[in-house]
Formats: structure tokens, sequence, C-alpha cells
């Protein structure tokens, strides 16, 4: 009904699927901070398995807690602007062809 209003006679109606990840620059930038998560845990299990770093007093799911608070910290900084612009630019490869209303390619 829009598409039958004056305003809106000219537009085009462009479909996509319900997730466009190769389109979307964040879910790249996500993409490569679980990845950094996953390296720096698995480098830091044993000691947090072990309760290396646990404070008196702190009970199992406040130590855990503060590990993953604490883990997702020190990943984060991975994350900086030249990554962000890196994967704008990672996804603007797909942009001409979804323009000309072409097929989506994955894992290019």
């Amino acid at each position: 009904m829009v598409f039958q209003e004056e305003n809106y006679k000219l537009a085009t109606l462009l479909r996509l699927g319900p997730y466009s990840a190769p389109i979307n620059p964040i879910e790249a930038v996500w993409s490569f901070m679980k990845a950094k998560l996953n390296e720096v845990h698995s480098e830091r299990m044993m000691n947090m398995l072990n309760n290396v770093d646990k404070l008196p007093g702190d009970t199992q799911i406040q130590y855990r807690l503060k590990y993953l608070e604490k883990l997702i910290n020190d990943s984060i900084i991975q994350v900086t602007p030249l990554k962000c612009l890196n994967c704008c630019n990672h996804v603007m490869q797909h942009y001409p062809n979804i323009m000309a209303l072409g097929d989506l390619q994955v894992g290019v």
C-alpha cells in the first residue's frame, strides 16, 4: 500500500534476507572480537578453573563474573578504529552487486 502513495511511486523495494551479515560491518567486528575473546579465554582457562585470582570472600559466581568481565575488557581493546575501518571496507565490496539486485556473495 505504501508504494501506491504518490511520494513512493518511484521507490524500489530491496528484499534482503532477515540476516545479512556480509553487508553489516558490525557483524565482522563482533566476529573479530569473539575470536580474540576465545583466544584469551583459552590462554587463561586453567587459571580460572583453579581459582588462581579468586579473592577471599568471593563466591564462585562472583569470581567467575569478575573473570568474564576482565576477559571481555582485555579482548575489546583489540577492536581499534583501524580494525573497524577494515571491517567497513571489507563489506563494501558487496554493495555494488546488491545495488544491482544481484545475489549476495557469501564467503568472499
